[in-house]
């Protein structure tokens, strides 16, 4: 037994030998156990004092395998970035889980919008006040009339148990019966039953005109204006009543907003002509008479509308003009009556009276008493009568209303 076991010693080493020295569970040396004070059990104690009369290298643990880092290409000296504040400051903060906020411009935009909004504003101001001084007098004359789109329904039913139709009808037959005043009352009372029965206040308002009633015949116009019902012809005669009131800058707007509604109708731009001619606008006045031309629904509507052109452009400092044309007219022959009228107006401007009263006397001798009634109704003979007593008798007409033009 004492012989075998010196043999001990060299199996352990061999087997320590033989174990591989990669692995990482291994025995520990009597040095470690020494170490560690850490006694083998007894029955292994010779064992250990036999090892540890035979020094032994303790082998040296390998380190775990660590991953092989990959080479970075170090920046060159140009590239390298110097570190800003902020960046150091980003460089010692600690890393936070909460996502990290980007500051926006809503701020910024928001005040530059309110500010585009600002100027924005006060330019529409600035222009709606230049445009309501330039139409001073036109709202003045509209705030005036103004009424809401609604029907005065005060007092009682003076036709109840009529129906809409019913009354229309029975108003038809006092119009054609000659009772105009009852035949507006119906008319009325079947526009308050019915407000959708379109063209009656048009028509009321037209009844008023032509018997005279023109304050009355003027707030059923714009009535109608608000319902919507025959907006160029209301404007048209509201036109009409603004100048027997002698509001011609009301006129002139209300004859714009029949062109504007009704384009193509001649006797619109031949009234507005008519209008700035008597507000002493012959400039603006030509192109309208030019496009009444162009409109006219016949040849006598044309030469009226070609010598109230005519006359506008004598009162514009065009006379000269206008009479070289009257000259090749009588190399041509006898002249016409608008043209005779013309010849006379050129007269009354050079002070040639008697020469003009000859003029229009042969004009009134003519076989055109309406195209002569035209002429002499217009704007510019009218200031002639007033100014020269000789010529009131050959410019007189027996007509029931004497009107700066004519009315139809």
């Amino acid at each position: 037994m004492a012989e075998e076991n010196p043999d001990e010693p060299e199996s352990s080493s061999s087997e320590q030998e033989s174990r591989p020295s990669g692995s990482r569970r291994r025995g520990l040396t009597p040095e470690q156990r020494r170490f560690l004070n850490k006694p083998r059990s007894a029955p292994n104690e010779p064992v250990a004092e036999s090892q540890a009369a035979i020094p032994s290298v303790p082998e040296k643990l390998s380190p775990p395998p660590q991953a092989e880092p990959t080479a970075t290409p170090e920046p060159r000296p140009s590239e390298k970035k110097q570190a800003t504040p902020s960046d150091r400051k980003e460089d010692h903060e600690e890393p936070s889980g909460a996502p990290v906020i980007q500051p926006t411009d809503k701020g910024s935009r928001a005040i530059e919008l309110q500010q585009a909004a600002i100027i924005l504003g006060a330019l529409l101001l600035l222009a709606l006040t230049f445009y309501g001084g330039t139409k001073l007098s036109y709202i003045k004359f509209l705030i005036a009339s103004r009424n809401a789109p609604t029907l005065d329904e005060n007092g009682p039913d003076l036709y109840s148990g009529l129906a809409a139709p019913d009354l229309v009808k029975q108003a038809l037959l006092d119009e054609g019966a000659g009772k105009w005043q009852d035949a507006a009352d119906r008319f009325l009372a079947a526009k308050r039953k019915d407000l959708q029965y379109r063209g009656i206040l048009f028509r009321v308002g037209k009844i008023l005109y032509d018997h005279r009633n023109f304050d009355s015949a003027d707030q059923t116009f714009e009535r109608a204006i608000a319902f919507g019902e025959n907006v160029e012809a209301a404007n048209f005669y509201r036109g009409l009543i603004a100048v027997r009131k002698n509001n011609l800058p009301a006129a002139e707007q209300f004859f714009e907003a029949a062109v504007n509604a009704a384009p193509f109708v001649s006797d619109y731009h031949y009234y507005w002509g008519e209008t700035l001619r008597v507000d002493l606008k012959p400039k603006q006045s030509l192109p309208h008479y030019e496009r009444a031309i162009l409109l006219a629904r016949n040849e006598q509507d044309a030469t009226v509308c070609r010598f109230k052109l005519r006359m506008g452009r004598i009162e514009a400092a065009e006379g000269e003009a206008v009479a070289e044309e009257l000259a090749k007219k009588q190399a041509a022959g006898p002249l016409s009556v608008d043209w005779l009228m013309t010849s006379a107006a050129l007269q009354i401007r050079a002070g040639h009276i008697d020469e003009a009263r000859q003029l229009i006397l042969q004009a009134r001798a003519g076989q055109s008493p309406g195209l002569f009634a035209s002429c002499v109704n217009d704007f510019y003979f009218n200031e002639a009568a007033k100014k020269n007593p000789e010529l009131a008798e050959p410019l007189h007409l027996d007509l029931d209303l004497q009107a700066p033009f004519p009315f139809q």
